[in-house]
């Protein structure tokens, strides 16, 4: 996988080497696919921008609680950044390694913050004492943290120090001593990150940027033989619960932590090993995706939550076949799971997915715009644009116009459907602006979009 470490950290999907007579057995025992009750969640691919280029490769990074997701891919023998949803698919942003978005249509990527919608750009200077500010994530509030590092190899994350932005703050530090990074905010402006170089290796906290306080989790983990323990956040929600990995007097494990509750570590996959579970979101019930390596060192995505325990997310999906997912890296508030997997068993780059609680669609999505047509004309559109639609069966439908963040801007069509072409016209308003839209046909159980630029 190209440029694996430098965008999501020291971890690559990948399956380690197998004895070739095993590889048979373990497969069958791993990737028994899910009988039609057990499918939870409506699996979607991202794949890359050319699907005729030999290395095609995906790697998504966030999603935030519209199922907006955003991330890197291969744009014949380059890299693109890019936001996707449901409705416009992947859509190409000015960065190439965007890393956290929030629900007000920003994204940060390195040194930037991006407006998608409006377009605006604002430029992020480092804090501390290292020239190359690396943001990391961004909340509704507007408030962007990350980490400022040097202009060299920093593959321990150690020549760096925790960046935080705001508009009326500008770039600084935090006084927390040591601290590296700070990874995630949430929207009451509590950030999580981690202190390295000391004795214990790394110690992950919870900083309140409007107190100034903050929490130390390897001062509440047990001492191991050096004299400290060990502790490394990752993600919280917006109760202000954390996920990581932290020592828990015998072993380095996953763990939830709350003020309320304390800690809670994790199980391992079925008949992996304890400490080889590596969380990497939660939302606020308090579920908790990431990977973990099950028998063999065969490293899956998974899933964790209080009631059902620790499951294999391979096991509750129809994902395509021989899809292995990898890697599960953030939950929104809803439910959905976004990641990263690959087409096993052996090596192979990476492909991006959504996962959707199926519950909430019914269909599987591959068929959803079976037998739908739509036509737009003129396309560039200035004042006036016409819908021609039609569906194969009659039946209630909807014909609606989106923005790039799959934010509805009009509804030009809803109600009952014949069989055959319908057609409908809409005027443009003066508050829907230049740009690139798109028009979705749905009906009850498919859909079908395309895009138009409004001059």
């Amino acid at each position: 996988m190209l440029n694996c470490m430098r965008a999501i950290g020291s971890f690559c999907p990948r399956f380690k080497s197998l004895p070739t007579l095993m590889t048979p057995l373990i497969l069958v025992l791993l990737f028994v696919t899910p009988a039609a009750a057990d499918i939870e969640y409506e699996f979607v691919l991202i794949e890359a921008f050319d699907l005729n280029y030999d290395l095609r490769e995906v790697m998504t990074r966030d999603i935030n609680e519209s199922g907006l997701v955003t991330g890197t891919a291969t744009h014949n023998s380059s890299y693109d950044g890019f936001i996707w949803n449901q409705v416009t698919e992947k859509q190409i942003v000015p960065f190439t390694w965007p890393a956290g978005l929030n629900n007000r249509n920003q994204l940060v990527a390195d040194g930037w913050i991006y407006n998608f919608v409006s377009h605006q750009t604002i430029a992020v200077p480092p804090a501390g004492a290292w020239p190359t500010p690396r943001l990391q994530a961004i909340n509704d509030n507007g408030v962007a943290v990350g980490y400022s590092e040097c202009a060299c190899s920093n593959s321990d994350h150690v020549l760096q120090d925790a960046l935080v932005w705001d508009a009326s703050g500008g770039s600084r530090t935090i006084p927390v001593t040591g601290a590296k990074e700070l990874l995630r905010i949430n929207n009451q402006n509590q950030a999580v990150g981690n202190i390295r170089g000391g004795s214990a290796g790394s110690e992950g906290f919870i900083f309140n940027l409007d107190t100034g306080s903050h929490v130390n989790m390897t001062d509440l983990l047990p001492p191991n033989q050096y004299g400290r323990g060990y502790s490394e956040l990752m993600d919280l929600n917006e109760n202000g619960s954390v996920t990581g990995r932290g020592w828990d007097s015998h072993n380095i494990r996953g763990f939830t932590w709350s003020a309320s509750r304390g800690f809670t570590f994790l199980p391992s996959l079925a008949g992996g090993p304890i400490d080889r579970v590596y969380p990497r979101g939660i939302n606020s019930s308090g579920v908790v995706v990431g990977f973990a390596d099950g028998p063999n060192s065969v490293r899956h995505a998974f899933i964790w939550d209080p009631l059902k325990g620790m499951r294999d997310l391979n096991a509750l999906v129809q994902s395509p076949s021989g899809f292995v997912l990898d890697w599960a890296l953030k939950i929104n508030e809803n439910g959905w799971i976004t990641g990263i997997g690959h087409y096993g068993p052996n090596w192979g780059t990476s492909r991006g997915f959504v996962l959707q609680p199926a519950s909430r669609t019914g269909v599987p999505r591959e068929a959803r715009d079976s037998g739908l047509a739509l036509r737009l004309s003129p396309n560039p559109a200035s004042d006036q644009l016409v819908v021609r639609f039609s569906a194969p069966t009659a039946g209630p439908l909807e014909v609606s116009l989106f923005d790039v963040s799959g934010r509805r801007v009009a509804r030009l069509f809803e109600g009952p459907s014949g069989t055959g072409e319908q057609a409908v016209s809409w005027k443009r308003t003066h508050s829907v602006a230049a740009g690139v839209y798109y028009v979705r046909l749905a009906t009850q159980d498919r859909s079908k979009t395309q895009r138009v630029v409004l001059r």
